[in-house]
C-alpha cells in the first residue's frame, strides 16, 4: 500500500534537512528541489516513510498536494480508488464512522516534539473498485 505524505504540523523531515529545502506553506510540505542537495536525511526522518528514492530522479519523492482542486493522482485515478478527505471533514473520531461508513477506519499513534498525534485512515476495498 503506497504511504502519502501526512503534511505533518511540525514535519521532522524539514527539521533534518541542511539546505532548508523543505518548508510548510499554507498547510503543506514542499520540497524546493532546486535547493536540495540529495542528501535523502528527508528520507531516513520521515515516521511514516512517505519519502521515496529513485535512481531516475535527482532529488527525494514526496507528495505535495500538486494539482488545482483535488491533488492530480486523485484526479487521475480511474478507479476512484484515491480520494482526499480534508482534516476539516473528518471532525471527531465518532463522526468518522458516519462519514465514511463503508470502510473500516485505522489510526497511526505518533509523537511530535512530545505531543501525542493521531492519524486516521482507511483502505477502500476491492468491491468499491
Amino acid at each position: 500500500m503506497p504511504v502519502v505524505c501526512s503534511q505533518c504540523k511540525e514535519p521532522p523531515c524539514a527539521d533534518v534537512c541542511p539546505v532548508n529545502a523543505l518548508s510548510r506553506i499554507d498547510g503543506v510540505v514542499r520540497l524546493d528541489k532546486d535547493l536540495c542537495i540529495s542528501c535523502y536525511k528527508c528520507v531516513d526522518a520521515c515516521p511514516f516513510g512517505a519519502f521515496f528514492a529513485h535512481d531516475d530522479c535527482k532529488a527525494p519523492i514526496k507528495c505535495d498536494m500538486c494539482g488545482d482542486n483535488d491533488p492530480a493522482c486523485v484526479a487521475a485515478c480511474p478507479k476512484e480508488a484515491i480520494r482526499l478527505i480534508p482534516e476539516q471533514a473528518l471532525g471527531e473520531t465518532r463522526r468518522l464512522g458516519n462519514l465514511l461508513s463503508y470502510t473500516h477506519m485505522k489510526e497511526i499513534e505518533f509523537y511530535e516534539k512530545g505531543e501525542k498525534k493521531v492519524i486516521h485512515y482507511t483502505e477502500v476495498g476491492k468491491e468499491k473498485l
